[in-house]
């Protein structure tokens, strides 16, 4: 499956990873005000029980469980460039219309859960279309420096967009702090638009019967001896996610106590996190080798999450602030890391159905994560629900990795150092 780099040798690939990074770094931004700013609007403005939050967050994935397959193999039947821009328009028309319901008083549980699909629609496309998008820009020893670059910018921005959000919905409430992320997809679909390297040509080989090609991007995973514990890697990390965010909002407003501008700021550690797994991806895969770094990142990650539940007010605050940093930066490093080796072994024509199906996989648990959190929170309440969570993803993530011939390699492919 291995494959040589895709990269442009017209001097416009240096260009193009620029605009693409500045507009997915405006677009990760945005993304991070509305992720606070969403279940703030559900508490605070219409206030929602933990497991209609729950639904919330369940439906900022939801789509993936519907869609995530047959998007694969469209995105290999299109150009990828168009896509992400029609997916960044998509997703601001339908989040502007939550100010202006708010403005008519018509604003509902029920829209946001729509926009949230909406949006999470148009995610799955420009994703799955951006992965596959970027191995042609970078050369194969690029893809670890570039992802992390792009890992880096997102979780910076998970670090200014929570504490942002967060006094923005304090100052101006929720719906109008959604303008915000209405802006930055525009910047991003500008940005994209701007792009000049011309992409090869659809093959008409792409355009098969669409539920065979959805069967082959299974079979090559699951058969496949590293890619498949990956991904239930990263469907293991993924659950404990969802369950977390599900959770960690109404947690910190009802059960902590923190006002709306000190719970952007507490989510913003996440984002430190997820800045430093970035920048040391590329140094701990070669000093340690990329399999044991990834390895221990799953191992350390659920350790982590661990301290989120003995948040308290005061001094006790930074149990969350100690716990979301090392679950982050442990959940960056691994998704560098897993992803960089993807894009580096696994051929432009078949890269979108692999891609899919480890989001179908790793992405489509994150809804039940969250729909299992708000169930466990409703029935037991939120801090042992969190609990329970983080203590059945401690049990259960790391089993993947640990039982496949992983667990004693150095590097993902076992010949590169020989």
């Amino acid at each position: 499956m291995e494959v040589a780099s895709n990269a442009q040798a017209n001097g416009f690939g240096r260009r193009t990873f620029a605009l693409l990074w500045g507009g997915a770094s405006v677009s990760s931004l945005g993304t991070a005000v509305t992720a606070v700013a969403l279940p703030l609007i559900a508490v605070v403005t219409l206030h929602s029980s933990s497991f209609q939050v729950g639904l919330l967050s369940a439906a900022d994935y939801a789509a993936w469980i519907f869609l995530g397959l047959s998007a694969g193999v469209l995105v290999e039947r299109l150009r990828r460039r168009p896509v992400m821009i029609a997916c960044d328009l998509l997703r601001a028309a339908v989040l502007v219309s939550v100010p202006i319901a708010t403005v008519w008083g018509l604003l509902s549980l029920v829209q946001l859960i729509v926009v949230a699909l909406v949006v999470s629609i148009g995610g799955i496309f420009f994703d799955i279309s951006f992965q596959v998008y970027l191995p042609g820009v970078l050369s194969a020893d690029q893809l670890v420096s570039g992802n992390s670059k792009l890992q880096g910018a997102a979780a910076a921005a998970e670090i200014g967009g929570p504490a942002l959000g967060g006094a923005l919905v304090q100052v101006l409430g929720g719906p109008v702090t959604l303008i915000l992320d209405v802006a930055s997809y525009l910047v991003s679909a500008l940005s994209f638009g701007l792009v000049r390297n011309r992409e090869p040509a659809v093959e008409r080989s792409a355009h098969q019967p669409m539920l065979p090609q959805i069967r082959h991007g299974l079979h090559v995973v699951v058969g496949d001896p590293v890619l498949r514990p990956l991904m239930l890697a990263a469907a293991g990390i993924n659950a404990g996610i969802g369950a977390v965010n599900a959770l960690q909002v109404i947690f910190l407003v009802r059960t902590v106590h923190a006002p709306a501008g000190l719970v952007g700021l507490l989510l913003a550690a996440g984002g430190l996190g997820g800045v430093l797994g970035a920048v040391v991806a590329g140094r701990l895969a070669g000093r340690f080798g990329d399999a044991r770094a990834l390895t221990w990142s799953v191992l350390v990650g659920r350790v982590f999450a661990l301290l989120i539940p003995l948040t308290v007010a005061g001094p006790g605050l930074v149990f969350f602030v100690v716990g979301a940093f090392g679950t982050t930066a442990s959940t960056v490093l691994f998704s560098v890391l897993a992803r960089s080796y993807r894009q580096r072994v696994v051929s432009t024509d078949l890269l979108g159905r692999v891609t899919a199906t480890n989001r179908f996989v790793s992405w489509g648990v994150i809804p039940l994560g969250a729909l299992c959190a708000g169930g466990l929170g409703e029935l037991l309440g939120v801090r042992p629900a969190l609990w329970v969570v983080c203590l059945a993803s401690l049990a259960l993530t790391p089993s993947p990795i640990l039982l496949s011939p992983l667990r004693g390699r150095r590097d993902l492919v076992e010949d590169e150092h020989r």
